[in-house]
């Protein structure tokens, strides 16, 4: 879905926008007030810009095959950008997302949403523009994609087996958009592990050492195959650090939630560890794609450091 073809309809109903025209003075969907501009990406054509906080597009879609699916969106961004998130129906399906800074606004990249459950049929898609960046506005969307989800594969070896501890740092193998998703580059935290891979990994100095995963921004999730030895109850315990308030995170197994939102308390530093504790988790039979998903971001937009989590 190329960004620019929303709805027709005008203000109100195919879009809301602010501004009284278009900012950017394009005639494509005139008179449309949403900002459209010629895109230099891949394929040319246009993209939309000038996004505000409050304002929200809308697509009629037609879903031919349900079931597990991401949505992958196009952005561009000269800092960091705003806060959106994609609903059918009034439903959210993608949670909250954060636009990564990718350097101007024509440097586009493919932002990869957490996994979610689509039923086949026709639906109103919305895109909503929740919170504006700190230079200003959201960010460029040049397209979107629904896709069915790409699993990973265990890593390092076989599926991690519950009951049991799974280090943070140990998600599927696959790579960005199939394994895991952040706004990075390349890993800030130095760490020499899992080479190539963009997740901020580090040295932890917790108990037993070895590794963390830090640097985690709303819409980063990790996804870790897992072999549950039987349905039931379970108890999730997470190992967490933050020197500042921290964000909200949970659970996921096969694109459904299976925990409550987590919130992250301040541990008084990065590497200051301390255990969260969440009670009746339900978890199916079977082998199954874990994923970790991070909701909210708290001080510096950060969810906080993760070691491990265990799953009793």
């Amino acid at each position: 879905m190329e960004a620019e073809n929303f709805d027709n309809g005008g203000n109100y109903i195919g879009y809301f926008n602010l501004d009284p025209s278009d900012p950017s003075g394009n005639t494509y969907r005139a008179p449309a007030s949403v900002g459209i501009e010629p895109t230099s990406d891949v394929g040319g054509g246009y993209d939309v810009g000038y996004t505000k906080e409050g304002e929200w597009l809308r697509y009629t879609v037609n879903v031919t095959h349900g079931g597990i699916v991401n949505l992958q969106a196009r952005v561009a961004s000269l800092g960091q950008g705003g806060y959106y998130h994609v609903s059918f129906d009034g439903k959210n399906a993608t949670g909250n997302l954060f636009v990564p800074a990718t350097g101007w606004w024509q440097n586009w990249t493919t932002q990869v949403s957490p996994a979610f459950h689509l039923e086949p049929g026709r639906h109103m898609m919305q895109l909503t523009f929740d919170g504006n960046g700190p230079i200003g506005g959201m960010c460029n969307f040049n397209w979107f994609a629904i896709q069915p989800v790409t699993a990973g594969t265990a890593y390092p070896a076989s599926p991690a087996a519950i009951p049991g501890t799974i280090q943070a740092e140990d998600f599927d193998a696959g790579g960005k958009g199939v394994a895991y998703w952040n706004g990075a580059a390349s890993n800030g935290g130095g760490a020499n592990y899992r080479p190539g891979e963009t997740v901020y990994i580090e040295d932890c100095s917790d108990a037993g050492g070895g590794f963390d995963v830090g640097q985690t921004n709303p819409g980063d999730w990790l996804d870790y195959t897992v072999n549950i030895a039987s349905a039931g109850t379970y108890t999730l315990r997470v190992r967490v650090a933050t020197a500042v308030g921290g964000g909200v995170f949970h659970l996921a197994v096969d694109g459904r939630s299976v925990t409550p939102l987590i919130s992250v308390p301040e541990t008084e530093g990065w590497q200051t560890w301390q255990t969260l504790e969440v009670l009746d988790v339900q978890l199916p039979r079977g082998v199954h794609t874990l994923q970790l998903v991070m909701d909210s971001g708290g001080y510096y937009n950060t969810v906080g450091n993760f070691n491990w989590f265990s799953i009793q």
